[in-house]
This record gives structure tokens, sequence and C-alpha cells, in this order.
């Protein structure tokens, strides 16, 4: 009987750290959603400069989560000619620039970005950002804790 129970704490320890693998990196994605939210900026007149490379530059209402041109998701353009894509953030203005942009007047940019949700909550960020690598180790620390204990009734 010991033997059984033995084998049987040894099979949890093993499923505990599959999952504590197979979930986290749906946890993180999941966090990520907690401390951020989406934003849609429309800017209007949006005009170009330089060449042979236009660009131009928008403001966003939100400040860039991480100050990061990664964390814009897409911009689209009222003029079927440009290609934009983001090249780069100024944190102090919250000015985007964005190239891929045609010589064509003036067009209206559609900007979709993620900034931070939980600015306003002291810690939050710190905590929701932390939680999940605290739920993974427990679960690799409790499924090897599990595997000793099992080895060891198996053992006795």
């Amino acid at each position: 009987m010991k033997n059984q129970q033995g084998v049987w704490r040894m099979v949890l320890g093993l499923v505990a750290i599959a999952i504590a693998f197979v979930m986290f990196p749906l946890i993180l994605d999941g966090t990520r959603d907690i401390v951020t939210d989406a934003q849609i900026d429309t800017s209007t007149s949006v005009a170009t400069s330089g060449t042979p490379s236009y660009v131009g530059v928008v403001t966003l209402s939100q400040d860039l989560y991480g100050n990061s041109t990664g964390n814009v998701t897409t911009i689209t353009s009222s003029s079927g000619t440009d290609t934009p894509v983001a090249l780069s953030y100024v944190s102090a203005s919250g000015s985007l620039t964005v190239s891929g942009l045609t010589a064509t007047g003036t067009r209206t940019l559609a900007t979709t970005y993620d900034y931070n949700a939980v600015d306003t909550y002291s810690g939050m960020e710190n905590v929701a950002l932390i939680a999940p690598l605290l739920v993974f180790v427990s679960l690799i620390f409790g499924g090897g804790l599990s595997m000793v204990s099992g080895y060891r009734k198996f053992k006795s």
C-alpha cells in the first residue's frame, strides 16, 4: 500500500511540473492583458516631411507602454499608398514618428497601441509582473517535493 502512495505522489509531482511548463506562457499573456490596455488614437491632417523617405508625427493621448514602439499594434492610413510603421517615440511630448508614408498631401492615421492600465495603482504593475514567476516556482517546488516524498515512501 505504501508503494502505491509513493507512486501516486511521484505522478502528482510530475503532473504539477508539467502543468507549470504548459501554463506559464498562458499566465504571462494574461498578465500582460492585466497590465496594459489598448488605445486607438486618430490623427487627422498628418503631413509628411523628408525625402526620399517620408515621415509623419502623431501625438498619442496616452503614454506608450514601456516607451517602446514595439507596443504599437497597428497604424492605418487613409492614403492607400502608405505602409505606415512606428519609427520612434518621444515620451516627453508623446510624439510618435511614423515612417512608410508617401509624398501625397495630408492623411488621417489611426494608431492602435498599448498603454499602462495600472499606473494609478501603486505597486500593482510590479505585483502583476512577479506573480506568474511565483506561481511557476511554487508549482516546480511543490512538484519536486511531492516526487521526493513519493520516492521515499516508495523505497520504504
